[in-house]
């Protein structure tokens, strides 16, 4: 089902500027645009076994996870994601699994490139394997596949990675919705970052904790969580997402109000943010639409 292509290539060096959001939100905003034709496939990453060593003296690495669709999609565009990091390992887990969805109009000749990366810190990575999932290979139920990993360095196999793999339709799909808030820290001198108060945070400081769309702020996360509708049940709890800002997921700005976010810390930035999401599905829509 995999297979290395020239896209796949070795990286060593800052993550690349462009970055998507979570596809849920994305599917939200295009579903009355697409064709009845397009498909949502659904990757659950669950496991990688026997990774390339990337640090000298403990032979282990600290591997994450990039997924991206290419070509970009003639009506949702350019599409990637980014799994959590795990520390010093060769054979890492996500428990539970973590799960990424594409948007994709032409199952016939979409491929999904999935690379494995070492990360140093918060900017320098280096990749440790490739492999391409073939769109065209998914089927409508839910499979686990099993991809080798080509290592860049000598174009070995060096280890595999563990999906369950399944496409649906676009109702299908949008039966599952996501659930975003944001946690904030400041810098401060000597104590670096955190979000304790007093000692990090200011007294004009709206809170740890906000909405999605920043219009409420609060000191615990409960008054910010937004409520479980009738009918709807938790697939996926909260979890940090690592789609957008840096390796940690954070994100700088010079205020916890501001517009502007960026990727990296610049000057005056000592605040920063990262996005929390958990998945909640709708089943009794989901029993009602045909898959």
């Amino acid at each position: 089902m995999g297979q290395c292509c020239s896209c796949c290539k070795s990286k060593k060096g800052k993550f690349a500027a462009y970055k998507k959001d979570n596809t849920t939100p994305l599917l939200k905003k295009l579903k009355d645009e697409l064709p009845p034709s397009t498909r949502v496939v659904v990757i659950k990453l669950e496991h990688a076994r026997d990774l390339a060593s990337a640090e000298t003296f403990s032979g282990m690495s600290n591997p994450y996870f990039e997924m991206m669709l290419k070509p970009a999609d003639k009506y949702a565009g350019e599409q990637q994601q980014r799994s959590t990091a795990k520390h010093r390992t060769l054979n890492p887990r996500w428990e539970p699994a973590e799960r990424f969805q594409f948007v994709v109009s032409d199952m016939e000749t979409s491929r999904i490139v999935i690379s494995c990366y070492h990360r140093f810190n918060d900017t320098e990575t280096k990749v440790l394997g490739d492999a391409v999932l073939s769109t065209k290979d998914v089927g409508d139920q839910p499979s686990i596949t099993t991809l080798k990993l080509i290592n860049p360095d000598n174009g070995k196999f060096h280890g595999d990675v563990e999906l369950e793999v399944v496409h649906m339709d676009v109702n299908h799909a949008s039966s599952v919705e996501e659930h975003r808030v944001y946690e904030y820290q400041r810098w401060q001198p000597v104590v670096h970052w955190g979000s304790d108060y007093p000692g990090h945070l200011l007294p004009t400081d709206p809170g740890r904790w906000s909405t999605a769309d920043g219009k409420k702020f609060g000191e615990t996360f409960s008054e910010v969580e937004p409520p479980l509708p009738a009918g709807w049940e938790v697939i996926a709890p909260w979890a940090t997402t690592l789609t957008t800002g840096d390796l940690g997921g954070w994100q700088y700005s010079v205020d916890f109000k501001s517009v502007s976010w960026h990727e990296e810390q610049g000057f005056g930035m000592y605040v920063r943010r990262r996005l929390w999401t958990r998945e909640v599905a709708n089943h009794s829509l989901d029993s009602k639409i045909p898959n």
